[in-house]
This record gives C-alpha cells, sequence and structure tokens, in this order.
C-alpha cells in the first residue's frame, strides 16, 4: 500500500471505485493511545467486508505499527480495507517513520469521497468538539461536505447537523 498526494492509502483505482460505489461499508475508529492489539483486533474481526478504513486521530502509531505488522502477518494484510484515510489527533505527530525509507505523512484534516457523497475527517480538537459543534458545523459548510467523522471526546454518537444526515 502506498500513500497517495491526497493523503490517502490505496491504489487509485480503489479510491475511485470507493468514490462511485453505492453501499460503501467503512470502518471507522479513533483515540487507540497505545492500543495497538485492540485496533488490530477490530481490523482483523471486521476489516475484510470493508472498503475503507477511516482512523480519527489520537493513535496514528498504532495505525502505522498495524501496516508495518501486516507486511509480515498475511492475515492482518488480508483483512485491511483496500483504502485508508486517517488524521493528526492532538497526541499525535505530523510524521511516522514506517522504514527508514517511507515515513507515514499525517495530514490534520482529510476529504474522502464515498457513493458521490464528501466526506470530511478530522480529530476534533482544532474544531472544540469537546464544547459544541458550531466550528465543526462551519468547517463542513466551508469544504462543501455532506458527512463528518471526528475523534477527541471519546464518546461515539451521530449528530444530524442542519436537518441533513444519515439513516441509522
Amino acid at each position: 500500500m502506498k500513500q497517495n498526494s491526497n493523503g490517502l492509502i490505496g491504489s487509485e483505482e480503489d479510491i475511485k471505485n470507493l468514490a462511485e460505489k453505492k453501499g460503501a461499508r467503512l470502518l471507522v475508529y479513533s483515540d487507540s493511545h497505545g492500543s495497538v492489539a485492540i485496533a488490530e483486533q477490530i481490523i482483523k474481526k471486521f476489516g475484510k467486508t470493508c472498503d475503507a478504513l477511516i482512523f480519527c486521530g489520537d493513535g496514528i502509531s498504532d495505525l502505522a505499527q498495524i501496516l508495518y505488522k501486516a507486511k509480515e502477518d498475511k492475515k492482518l494484510s488480508n483483512s485491511i480495507p483496500p483504502v485508508i484515510a486517517f488524521v493528526q489527533g492532538n497526541g499525535d505527530c505530523a510524521n511516522y517513520p514506517l522504514s527508514e525509507k517511507t515515513s507515514l505523512k499525517v495530514p490534520r484534516f482529510q476529504n474522502l469521497l464515498v457513493n458521490h457523497k464528501k466526506f470530511l475527517i478530522v480529530h476534533g480538537h482544532l474544531q472544540g468538539v469537546e464544547w459544541g459543534m458550531e466550528k465543526l458545523g462551519m468547517e463542513t459548510k466551508f469544504t462543501e461536505s455532506q458527512v463528518v467523522f471526528y475523534g477527541h471526546t471519546h464518546i461515539a454518537k451521530e449528530e444530524i447537523i442542519d436537518g441533513e444526515g444519515t439513516d441509522g
């Protein structure tokens, strides 16, 4: 797997297919904070059936370790979805080495197209999500995104802003 200039990991074909695919299945997690084994279990259990993995920050080293381990572990490698989008959390660095020659460049935000819908992915600390959704809502409108994923709060929830959202 290689990181593209847009920050996504995956082939251009897989990224294009995800943008046009109807009914895509996404594996989303955040804030693993060093729990590599748990993140790996989640990916092994659910990743095979997913079209993309979205990581919302704070544990980029965990994701990098999993990607590095997947080079040797065929079961893990086969469980990783073909497209990976990830962002830098307040506890993450902007670059994470994968080998002596390559490093993972970790963006502060990421855009991803899924089923012709624009997704905004952030960690949430820069948007102050622990105090409210106003700034995140403004960024969502500014980027013309229909869906936003964020972490930081350690609370799983779905929130519909301005009456727009997804079912269930």
